[in-house]
């Protein structure tokens, strides 16, 4: 089966003002109005893995014309930036980024 290699330009064009608001709130946990509900779920077991996973879950309207593989993105690069230690990224095993309505029909 052939494998094909697609090399996607930036889609985002607010990307690094989306990293530096979510940066900025994680890190100040502001809880502003309209501020991304950030939710760290720790807890059961993956085999080989060193520590409980992690999962990731950012509750945001700044999503709304964002896709879901790029909102995973940009939350892991914030989270990246953030790790205590550097193994608590090796620990991540799932990263949702949703938009409150979203979020609600869950």
């Amino acid at each position: 089966m052939p494998v094909n290699r697609i090399h996607d330009e930036d889609p985002v064009a607010n990307r690094q003002d989306l990293i530096n608001q979510l940066l900025d709130e994680w890190q100040n946990e502001g809880g502003l109005p309209g501020a991304p509900e950030i939710e760290i779920h720790e807890g059961g077991r993956v085999f080989g893995l060193i520590g409980k996973p992690l999962r990731l879950r950012v509750v945001w309207d700044a999503w709304e014309d964002v896709d879901p593989q790029d909102r995973a993105s940009i939350i892991m690069d914030v989270f990246q930036q953030l790790a205590e230690n550097p193994e608590d990224i090796l620990r991540v095993t799932s990263v949702i980024g949703l938009t409150g309505s979203e979020a609600r029909a869950h």
